[in-house]
């Protein structure tokens, strides 16, 4: 309305001159000329302020455009937060809150068997629970023989937590099976007797949502409720308490047996005897070794079966008696470790046992002690190189390399390091260090880091000056003695 009034002000004032201009010209006095110029300059005039005055019209105009246009978009934009603000308390509100918090697929796999074990049990005591609370629920709502549309509303909510409930459960369950289905063989069984109860439950529980669903529609139409609908809520929900007990005591059957189970496996695996010791510290090492590539490939697929269990037991009886017979007290020391691995792996306890073997896999080699030391500097730096030459050959052969070949290049190691510090030159003992570190990551299979580091080891060996051996001083000639003076002789008897 602003903008109208402005311009019809703007037109106003362009016509005020010309009017003024009519009016001075049938003013003027019969008789006299009219003066041509002076119109022409009163209407030049009255142009100019007619166009200033439209130009000050039109800015102010578009003034007031722009004002309308920002006070608009404004308003346009806080009726739009409002709506959104809105929305999103209706969300919230119409949200129901979670009973539990489902772990994710990566925390499954973090998890112990008896964590597994222990989260399936409280999962399905929850189930069991909130499915009781949908049928008492369904079953109070019916008790007077006639339902509600607001009751219905309020059963439906006990709906949906019972069937987030029983979805959890048997997502865990799933898991479970996935994972160490075929480790707990003997209690197969009494898991899958909890899955079928599972299973009937809800099913249980969607026939009662089912009933539910006609109860509301039949009230929206203003229908009468038939005694037979009320009838098949009320076995519906009997049902659901029913399979509940059932779902119960299926599962405090599986976890008395699942326990038992648990507990016999690994006192079995780590009491398994040994078959074969060797007390070479190089042999318990390639048997060590063999321990570690062997239970990598067993767990590289998240798993492990009864029989790589049975396998990974008795190499692993084998490595720790070996160990053990070494004579070598930081080997012996490994014994225990291996030992505590197979528990681990007998438990189900993969993430511990995998991290057991990488620690086997790098102390192993650093624990064997040298069966050669060149105290010489040159002849040390000569096993170093040879060392740092024989890992290139191992990263280049591509694939793992064999328990045997890390045996053989853990023993050049053993001896190049040891060479190296018995030089008692400081620049040599400094690359001690590398020869171990390098090792390390090669046993881990770090390929990339140890290729970095044997190219620093070759760079440093292959740098440094010529190593002159001081020569031991020559003993100085022993002075020979002055000869004795010969003794006078005798004079002869007269």
């Amino acid at each position: 309305m602003k903008i109208k009034i402005l311009l019809l002000l703007g037109f106003v004032l362009l016509a005020l001159p010309m009017l003024g201009c009519n009016l001075a010209v049938s003013t003027a006095p019969e008789g006299e000329p009219p003066n041509t110029q002076a119109t022409i300059d009163a209407a030049v005039a009255a142009t100019a302020a007619a166009q200033q005055a439209n130009q000050e019209a039109i800015e102010a105009a578009v003034q007031a455009t722009t004002m309308a246009q920002a006070a608009a978009t404004l308003a346009v934009e806080s009726s739009q937060a409002t709506a959104d603000a809105a929305t999103a308390a209706a969300q919230v509100a119409a949200t129901p809150a979670a009973e539990s918090t489902p772990v994710s697929t990566e925390a499954y796999v973090e998890m112990t068997e008896e964590e597994l074990a222990a989260l399936i049990d409280e999962a399905v005591t929850e189930a069991v629970a909130a499915s009781e609370e949908y049928s008492t629920a369904a079953t109070q709502a019916a008790a007077d023989d006639t339902v509600t549309q607001d009751e219905v509303q309020t059963v439906e909510v006990y709906f949906a937590n019972a069937d987030e409930a029983l979805a959890y459960a048997e997502e865990l369950l799933a898991v479970y099976n996935s994972m160490y289905g075929a480790l707990a063989v003997e209690t197969v069984d009494e898991l899958q007797q909890i899955e079928d109860d599972l299973a009937e439950i809800a099913a249980a529980t969607a026939e009662l949502n089912a009933v539910l669903t006609e109860i509301d529609s039949s009230l929206e139409q203003g229908l009468a409720l038939a005694d037979e609908t009320i009838a098949q809520l009320e076995t519906a929900a009997q049902t659901i308490n029913q399979q509940t007990q059932a779902a119960q005591q299926a599962a405090q059957t599986w976890q008395t047996a699942h326990q038992s189970e648990h507990d016999g496996r690994i006192a079995t695996a780590v009491a398994v005897p040994p078959t074969q010791i060797d007390g070479d510290p190089l042999a318990a090492l390639q048997s060590s070794l063999e321990f570690v590539q062997a239970g990598q490939h067993a767990t590289a697929d998240g798993q492990i079966s009864v029989d790589e269990l049975a396998a990974l037991a008795q190499l692993g009886a084998n490595t720790a008696a070996s160990l053990s017979q070494t004579g070598n007290p930081q080997m012996q020391e490994l014994s225990g470790l291996v030992t505590t691995v197979t528990g681990h792996l007998a438990a189900g306890n993969l993430p511990q046992a995998q991290a057991g073997l990488d620690q086997l896999g790098v102390a192993a080699p650093l624990a064997l002690p040298p069966n050669q030391i060149e105290q010489d500097p040159r002849a040390a730096i000569q096993t170093a190189l040879q060392f740092a030459a024989t890992g290139q050959q191992l990263l280049h052969q591509g694939g793992q390399p064999s328990p045997q070949q890390l045996a053989q290049f853990a023993q050049l190691a053993a001896n190049a390091s040891a060479g190296l510090n018995a030089s008692g030159m400081p620049q040599l003992q400094q690359l001690s260090g590398s020869i171990n570190n390098v090792t390390g990551q090669i046993a881990l299979g770090r390929t990339g880091q140890a290729q970095m580091q044997l190219d620093q080891l070759g760079a440093s060996l292959n740098g440094l000056p010529d190593i002159q051996v001081p020569q031991k001083p020559a003993l100085p000639e022993k002075p020979s003695l002055p000869d004795k003076p010969s003794l006078p002789k005798k004079p002869g008897r007269g």
